[in-house]
């Protein structure tokens, strides 16, 4: 299978998409001013909220990104020939369908036969036509990544293979059966009288006799001197066995021309959804430059340090309407530092801040640019929120059923969380009793630290920095600006 979103497609294997990740990092709200279309976007936030795990498969996916937004015209005609390539599959699948219901009724018979092995030999001249359109079109622009490249040798292997147009002139006899008025095949049976090869032939090159019997005859025949095919009528007794002959060797050809067709979509054709998140992602970067948001593609570190100049929060900047309402923060952790906990009153930006960090963290390993002025990212494993503040189903003094939910989204995340992991936590146990709240959050700290899972924590529990000894934790109480070291 090709695929734009992933270097090696078979070695990437879904994970179970984290769809509180969308909505506590508001990625949702902020790409709804991007993209209405919300079967577009929930697709664009599946692959989002999967993150790439390796440099290769993020640069791959980086850079076929900017092929398609800086090259001019070409994204645009290539989801225009991928929408007609599309429609040829969907027509592909209906008449798969409509095959096998004959199939199986029993209904089958020369003329369904020969519809259906006209209605293969199209689709398979169409789809061979499709791939060379494809190579073409991208030989038209000067494109750098290797993603593209890589579709274009692909498409390159298959037009330029000895037996592309051998296919297309063999497609070109069937794809006009319902209009001829005799059927000729060659057919060779073995020794048991089962039939062993078969071949069309062109009736033109057939030497018939009477009309009547160029529509309903069944033939033995042999060449003659000039270059026709002399033929003479087969027993009438004989042709229930002669007609199903020729039904079979019809349906196998056309099985045979399906079973082709199959190879080519299976190969190309999950591409066209993965457009869907090229879309998006240009309509983004679009979106950055209309509003003169300051973004840019972040670097990955070789040795797990993180380093961000001037990063604004996403949410804010697609609501307000300068980027330079939005206070812009520094980040800088080393490879030593195992968590952070972040403290502060209300207002003063602290979730904010976590949110930022979060989104641009999750976006970079997307391959997309982030709203920073710089960025360098170490890769995670996975990326894991809790925000309890993002839950709205709680009435606002019902303690307990909040604590309740946040000690189930703490058990599913320790459940489910891989080692490498990046956490954020957004007050969590914030409706508990300061003392409980601080030591069972400073334990399951402890425990993400222990697996080197990484951690930020924004939270109101200040006992909670009594417990940590030593090079456990970074300590930060907030102001707009923040550095951490």
């Amino acid at each position: 299978m090709i695929s734009l979103l992933y270097n090696n497609p078979s070695a990437h294997r879904s994970t179970e998409k984290q769809s509180r990740l969308i909505y506590h990092l508001s990625i949702d709200r902020s790409f709804a001013k991007i993209c209405s279309d919300i079967n577009k976007t929930d697709y664009f936030f599946s692959v989002l909220s999967s993150p790439l795990k390796e440099k290769e498969e993020i640069e791959f996916r980086k850079e076929i990104l900017c092929d398609l937004n800086e090259t001019e015209n070409l994204f645009t005609e290539f989801c225009s020939l991928y929408r007609h390539f599309n429609e040829l599959h969907e027509f592909h699948k209906s008449a798969k369908k409509n095959n096998y219901r004959i199939n199986f009724s029993n209904e089958s018979s020369i003329k369904e036969a020969g519809n259906n092995i006209q209605t293969n030999a199209i689709t398979l001249k169409k789809a061979l036509l499709f791939i060379k359109g494809f190579c073409e079109l991208l030989s038209k622009y000067e494109i750098r990544s290797c993603g593209l490249q890589k579709f274009k040798e692909e498409c390159k292997k298959i037009y330029e293979n000895e037996n592309f147009d051998r296919l297309i002139k063999l497609c070109g006899k069937y794809e006009y059966m319902s209009t001829m008025t005799a059927l000729a095949f060659r057919l060779v049976l073995d020794e048991n009288g089962r039939m062993d090869e078969y071949s069309f032939i062109d009736p033109n090159k057939l030497n018939l006799f009477g009309n009547e019997e160029k529509q309903k005859g069944f033939f033995r025949f042999k060449k003659t001197e000039e270059n026709k095919i002399k033929t003479e009528p087969l027993n009438p007794i004989e042709r229930d066995f002669y007609n199903n002959a020729a039904t079979d060797a019809l349906s196998d050809i056309a099985k045979t021309l399906e079973y082709i067709s199959n190879q080519i979509f299976e190969k190309f054709s999950e591409v066209y959804t993965e457009l869907t998140f090229y879309e998006i992602a240009i309509n983004y970067i679009k979106t950055l430059k209309n509003k003169s948001i300051p973004y840019c593609f972040a670097d990955i570190s070789e040795n797990g340090e993180i380093k961000i100049k001037e990063l604004r929060d996403l949410y804010l900047l697609m609501t307000k309407n300068s980027p330079f309402d939005v206070v812009s923060n520094d980040l800088e952790m080393s490879d030593k530092t195992k968590g952070i906990v972040v403290f502060g009153n209300n207002g003063s930006g602290k979730t904010v801040f976590l949110r930022s960090i979060a989104t641009m963290q999750l976006l970079s390993q997307a391959g997309l640019p982030v709203t920073a002025k710089e960025a360098e990212i170490s890769i995670f494993s996975d990326i894991f929120t809790q925000f309890s503040e993002a839950e709205k189903e709680f009435c606002e003094g019902n303690d307990a059923g909040r604590f309740e939910q946040e000690v189930r989204e703490m058990a599913d995340i320790v459940e489910n969380i891989k080692d490498g992991s990046l956490v954020f936590l957004n007050e969590t146990f914030q409706s508990t009793a300061y003392a409980e709240g601080a030591e069972g959050l400073y334990y399951l700290l402890k425990y993400f630290s222990e697996r080197g899972i990484r951690w930020i924590l924004v939270s109101h529990l200040t006992q909670i920095k009594d417990l940590f000894s030593d090079g456990e934790a970074v300590i930060l109480k907030t102001a707009p600006g923040y550095k951490i070291i």
